[in-house]
């Protein structure tokens, strides 16, 4: 499993709650389908991916659903890991030699 999240951090719009971005450390669909089949695990909805398809796609996850993950095995990863796989992500979406997965 490649499911990452960042370090949770207060978010103002949530009443000061801790937040973090859920993402898959995979790219393209089958990153997609791991994060979602993942998020469902834990109560999320699909509907709540956002920027689906795209090297940010990720959940915000908030409350319990922090102690789900941490409880499942997902690996904590700071904010610079988290733009180095973004950037990565990146890279191999716009490789016009890629191969599909």
């Amino acid at each position: 499993m490649s499911i990452l999240r960042d370090e949770a951090i207060p978010y103002a719009a949530i009443g000061g709650r801790r937040s973090a971005h859920l993402i898959s450390g995979l790219p393209g669909k089958a990153g997609t389908r791991e994060l979602v089949t993942f998020a469902i695990s834990i109560g999320m909805r699909e509907a709540w991916l956002q920027n689906a398809g795209t090297a940010t796609e990720h959940f915000d996850v908030f409350g319990n659903r922090l102690g789900h993950c941490d409880r499942l095995g997902v690996k904590v990863i700071t904010r610079r890991e988290l733009g180095t796989i973004i950037r990565a992500k990146r890279e191999w979406l716009a490789d016009p030699w890629r191969l599909e997965d």
